[in-house]
């Protein structure tokens, strides 16, 4: 399989806990999957023909993206197959026998959602903002609390974000919010954007610009 090597499966294992000390490449999805029990990630990857569904050592994955970090490359490769995950320099790791949890019953289904809401941060400026904050020290608890306000169809609006981390009276996170295509046909709507997902046409990288 082939992975985006910016993506980091391995920080969200927790080895303490039977069935969630791997990352969980499910041939199926198209996927790899990983969780702690509070979090979860799907992240896409490439299969070979010959790949096998199984729960891949974290070890493996971190040593795919350091070969590839190596050959500046943007995506690495793990060959999962016959009960091992095997790197493009021989190196090999035996697949985890413990079973997987069936992350399908956890994961929200927006279609079924009454009052769905969405909206655009960026990870970085929120992590240094609650950093900065106190939410991230070693009393924060690392715990923020994201206020925003929606319109009548329940996008977020293109407003300043209240965070509250229980130290600071003002912390606040500017969206990056996009004007939704509204009043096009489902032919007309352009995808979104491959590089930052915005909604095609409105990103900098298509030519749009974010909403004033």
């Amino acid at each position: 399989m082939i992975i985006d090597n910016d993506v980091k499966p391995w920080l969200l294992v927790d080895k303490t806990r039977r069935g969630l000390g791997g990352v969980f490449y499910d041939k199926e999805a198209h996927a790899l999957k990983v969780t702690n029990g509070k979090v979860l990630a799907i992240l896409p990857v490439r299969d070979d023909e010959d790949d096998e569904s199984g729960i891949v050592p974290p070890e493996a994955l971190k040593e795919a993206a350091k070969l590839a970090a190596g050959r500046t490359a943007v995506l690495c490769a793990v060959k999962v197959k016959e009960g091992k995950a095997t790197l493009h320099d021989g190196r090999s790791w035996p697949l985890l026998t413990e079973k997987f949890p069936d992350t399908e019953k956890v994961i929200p289904n927006a279609a079924e959602w009454a009052r769905p809401a969405r909206i655009r941060l960026s990870a970085e400026l929120l992590y240094d903002l609650a950093d900065a904050a106190g939410a991230c020290g070693k009393f924060g608890h690392g715990v923020v609390t994201l206020e925003f306000n929606t319109d009548e169809d329940g996008d977020a609006c293109a407003a300043p974000v209240r965070v509250t981390t229980g130290k600071a009276s003002a912390a606040i996170l500017m969206p990056m919010h996009f004007a939704p295509q509204k009043d096009k046909k489902a032919s007309e709507v352009e995808p979104d954007c491959a590089t930052c997902g915005g909604p095609g046409g409105r990103c900098l990288h298509t030519g749009g610009g974010a909403k004033e």
